[in-house]
């Protein structure tokens, strides 16, 4: 156990205690629908992505998992009813997964973030919550700039992102045209763009 006065390391065993109570989560809804916790996040990813973000080899790199992993709970959901297999055009190597009608019900049913969790933080005040969000983002953008963590579209690691020092009190969105204070920050953006700032 880290000593009581180690506050980095209680943040670091926090966040696995969050990382255990999702799974543990996502579990007990899979068990309700007769799949598994991946099979879960794999459903919920191919009812709310967009087509490119629904290949296999997409949905492997989001959940940061083995493409195996991936790939036999997608054969389930298929043999459940629930995907449906679709040949890329764009390359014939990978292969989109699409809802069916029951798996965008069954999506529809199963809440995906513990609505405990949900409550508890909507009752925590701004003041609380935006530093708190602001130190997992630079966290996480650390760790996609390290190559720990394989996809990341989040403002601070995107090519249209202008920070505060650059650009003046507040950071903007170059393709946007718009200032994102720290509370309007995104962790996962449809307009995200790797690579160097323009």
């Amino acid at each position: 156990m880290p000593a009581a006065d180690d506050l980095d390391q209680q943040i670091i065993d926090s966040i696995r205690i969050l990382a255990l109570a999702d799974r543990a989560w996502l579990r007990s809804i899979g068990d309700l629908h007769g799949i598994s916790a991946t099979q879960v996040q794999v459903l919920d990813l191919a009812c709310n992505s967009p087509r490119e973000r629904r290949r296999v080899s997409a949905i492997t790199r989001e959940l940061n998992a083995r493409i195996a992993a991936i790939t036999e709970a997608a054969d389930i959901l298929v043999e459940r009813g629930m995907l449906t297999r679709e040949a890329d055009e764009s390359d014939l190597r990978a292969t989109i997964l699409n809802p069916t009608p029951l798996g965008r019900r069954t999506n529809a049913t199963a809440y995906i973030t513990a609505p405990s969790l949900t409550a508890r933080l909507r009752r925590s005040p701004a003041t609380h919550k935006v530093p708190a969000y602001n130190l997992m983002l630079n966290t996480l953008a650390d760790l996609y700039n390290d190559d720990t963590i394989e996809t990341l579209r989040s403002c601070l690691t995107c090519r249209f992102f202008r920070p505060a020092e650059v650009d003046g009190k507040v950071s903007k969105c170059w393709k946007l045209k718009e200032k994102l204070p720290p509370d309007k920050l995104r962790i996962d953006c449809k307009f995200y763009a790797a690579g160097e700032a323009e």
